[in-house]
C-alpha cells in the first residue's frame, strides 16, 4: 500500500486548549461552541522524531486505502489507541468503529483516492503538524491541507486534527506590521 507519515521532541506540561468546532444547526448555517479539551504533551516520553509519527502513520493511512471493513479496522487497531479522535470541521470521529465509518465515507467521496502525508513533519513534544493531500489514481492533488497528530505514551496516534484548504491571507494591519521587523 502507498502511505505518507511524520514525528515528535520532549518535554512539557499538560495544557487545557479551547477550541471551537462547529455544529451544523440546519442546512443553513453553523454555529459554534466552545470544547475545552486537554492536548496530552508527555514530559517522561524520550525525544520523538519524524520516525516516531511514521511508525503510526503508516497503517492509519494504509486504512484510508482498506476497502475490506475488518482488515481496515486491524490498520487501525495498529496505528491507533482505542480512544482515538479525528477531529474535523463539523465532527469529532471517536474510536475504531466511527474512524473506520469516517473512512467509508472518504471511499464513497474519493473513490479511488488515497491519503498521503505531502511534507515532513515539524514536531513539539507528542505531536506533530504536517501537510496532507488527498491524490488521485494517476497521484494528481485533488485537495490539501495540514494535520496535528497527537500522539500516546505507547506510541500510537490517540488524535488527529484535520484542517483541509489553504490558510487565509494575512491581514493587511498585519502585514504591515511584520514588514517593519
Amino acid at each position: 500500500m502507498s502511505h505518507g507519515v511524520a514525528s515528535v521532541a520532549s518535554g512539557a506540561s499538560e495544557e487545557a486548549r479551547c477550541c471551537q468546532m462547529p455544529t451544523i444547526q440546519s442546512h443553513i448555517g453553523v454555529s459554534y461552541g466552545t470544547l475545552i479539551t486537554p492536548l496530552k504533551l508527555h514530559s517522561r516520553l524520550p525525544p520523538m522524531d519524524a520516525a516516531s509519527f511514521f511508525r503510526p502513520l503508516a497503517p492509519y493511512l494504509d486504512a484510508f486505502v482498506e476497502q475490506d471493513a475488518a482488515r481496515r479496522l486491524a490498520l487501525l487497531e495498529q496505528g491507533l489507541v482505542p480512544s482515538a479522535e479525528i477531529w474535523g470541521p463539523t465532527r469529532v470521529f471517536a474510536g475504531y468503529a466511527q474512524i473506520s465509518e469516517k473512512i467509508e465515507g472518504f471511499h464513497k467521496n474519493w473513490p479511488n483516492c488515497r491519503l498521503v502525508v505531502a511534507s515532513g513533519i515539524v514536531c513539539f513534544s507528542n505531536a506533530g503538524h504536517f501537510a496532507k493531500a488527498i491524490l488521485s489514481a494517476d497521484s494528481t492533488i485533488l485537495a490539501s491541507g495540514h494535520s496535528v497528530v497527537e500522539l500516546a505514551a505507547d506510541g500510537r496516534i490517540q488524535r488527529v486534527l484535520a484542517f483541509w484548504g489553504p490558510p487565509s491571507a494575512i491581514p493587511e494591519r498585519l502585514r504591515s506590521a511584520s514588514a517593519s521587523c
